[in-house]
């Protein structure tokens, strides 16, 4: 328990970092900033989080809702910075347990598909020889996964890849091709929903089942994509070069796969830094927060936390605690994390003859 003031404004310690100086910390600096203190207060309207029992109590608060970092020396885009918040505040118009009983409902028959799914990917490529050949891979993979998942077609899964190619939504940074791109695979996926029967297959079904309208399952989809191509297949990338880097280490696959995913994940998360904004003025870890503070949680110092890691920064074998916050927490937990965690898993043990070779 750290020992704040009640009104901790002069009591936390203050810097002038900027959003853009914040987002660019490298790993090290932000466990220096731990060391110190676990809550800093940058400037007059902002926080940062490093300690995981900040992190995760700040990922639990239901009035602290997402919102993108800025990438540095890029304009804004306003049409795709509200398509963002309309995504990923989805959950405060959707009852959360719809969204998890809908996901759950699709995910038993998926996890059978989805072998086969790697596999067929697999052997329609050459073996791939570069992290651009594995790339290319991956984005093939989780496009076709996702069709699969929500009721698509498998033959559109390449036209909404070649779609939503570039899709920057993480950083509100997309040109107005990628807001008109955004908008028209919305549109496709809206009219999928009205056409889709409640019988069928997939997670536009299941959300058609559960009274959804059109609208709402079609943002409750785009969601899901969004979070394939900000985070699985970012995670599969990562996890491609570590393992292909460390054939002794992608050995372990097909011994504890599921540890070796997460440990890898917890040491390097594919997002390492997190923004919300106080809805309204909070209490947060015994900290006042004024409505429309910047709140930044930095997962990457979190998973290394030593109060919660024993040995926080070594990769750890079977049976170690779980406390990773790589695929968030509480209130705002991805309603996807189990559907990205099974198709990584899936692909890496379909690639795991391919990784244990000697390093690209």
């Amino acid at each position: 328990m750290h020992n704040l003031q009640p009104n901790p404004s002069a009591a936390l310690p203050v810097t002038h970092l900027t959003e853009e100086a914040i987002t660019a910390m490298s790993v090290p600096q932000l466990l220096r900033l731990r060391q110190d203190t676990p809550i800093l207060r940058c400037g007059s309207n902002a926080l940062l989080l490093t300690g995981h029992r900040e992190v995760k109590e700040a990922l639990e608060h239901p009035d602290l809702i997402c919102t993108p970092p800025r990438q540095q020396g890029v304009a804004q885009s306003p049409e795709l910075a509200n398509l963002y918040d309309r995504l990923t505040n989805t959950k405060a118009a959707i009852e959360q347990t719809v969204l998890q009983e809908a996901h759950l409902h699709c995910l038993h028959e998926h996890n059978t598909l989805l072998p086969q799914i790697a596999s067929d990917i697999i052997r329609q490529q050459n073996p791939p020889q570069s992290s651009l050949d594995y790339a290319a891979l991956i984005d093939r993979f989780v496009f076709a996964a996702l069709c699969q998942f929500t009721g698509l077609p498998a033959s559109e899964a390449p036209r909404y890849q070649a779609m939503l190619e570039g899709l920057t939504i993480a950083e509100q940074t997309g040109d107005q091709v990628t807001v008109e791109s955004v908008a028209m695979f919305h549109a496709d996926l809206q009219d999928w929903a009205a056409a889709t029967m409640p019988e069928q297959q997939g997670l536009l079904a299941a959300l058609q089942h559960r009274k959804l309208t059109p609208e709402q399952a079609a943002d409750c989809a785009l969601g899901v994509f969004v979070t394939g191509i900000q985070f699985t297949a970012a995670a599969l990338k990562h996890l491609v070069a570590t393992l292909g880097a460390t054939p002794s280490l992608a050995q372990q696959l097909n011994n504890d796969s599921s540890t070796l995913i997460q440990e890898i994940l917890r040491l390097t998360p594919p997002q390492p830094m997190l923004k919300r904004a106080a809805a309204r003025s909070i209490t947060l870890c015994g900290v006042e927060v004024e409505a429309d503070t910047a709140v930044f949680l930095s997962l990457a110092a979190a998973n290394r936390d030593p109060k919660v890691f024993s040995q926080p920064d070594q990769l750890r074998s079977r049976g170690a605690s779980s406390g990773s916050l790589t695929f968030h927490d509480g209130t705002h937990r991805c309603a996807s994390a189990l559907l990205s965690f099974n198709m990584i898993s899936a692909l890496l043990t379909q690639l795991s003859a391919e990784l244990t070779r000697a390093p690209q």
